[in-house]
């Protein structure tokens, strides 16, 4: 069992190379440019939970693999400023979401979200505890300081 330091740093060092040479997507025949964007929005979104940052991190390989192979995107959404596309594989036993995001005046396409779900729940709620005891392994060797509260 990896420890939540480990899944953390591989998904820093990962991202970063990633970020460095970006990702050639035949489904638009141009570089997807891969910055902070993506990575704040696994790790800085407060509606996704733990368990959820660490399953985006550790796959983040199937994610680059999918989006350099896909040759279709399968959705397009317009908000505000921006065009999202969403491109959507099975790969084994995973269910992968790759959003990228380009804005309306722009030409160059970003990396913004990856989402994935094992297809059978099994698997599913088998990763789900996997991930919750590496986080409560965590949380008891780093607890948060107590903050006295002002008046």
């Amino acid at each position: 069992m990896s420890t939540f330091e480990e899944i953390v740093t591989f998904g820093k060092t990962f991202y970063s190379k990633w970020e460095k040479t970006g990702s050639v997507s035949p489904a638009f025949k141009e570089t997807i440019k891969v910055n902070r964007l993506c990575w704040n929005h696994i790790w800085h979104k407060k509606r996704h939970s733990l368990e959820d940052k660490l399953i985006r991190t550790k796959k983040l390989p199937l994610a680059k693999e999918i989006l350099e192979t896909a040759t279709t995107y399968q959705t397009n959404k317009i908000h505000n400023d921006y065009i999202y596309y969403g491109i959507t594989a099975v790969k084994g036993n995973t269910r992968v979401k790759i959003v990228v995001s380009q804005r309306k005046t722009g030409k160059t396409k970003y990396l913004y979200s990856v989402m994935f779900k094992n297809l059978e729940r099994a698997e599913q709620r088998k990763t789900w505890i996997h991930n919750t005891k590496i986080i409560e392994e965590f949380r008891r060797k780093n607890p948060c300081p107590k903050v006295k509260r002002r008046r």
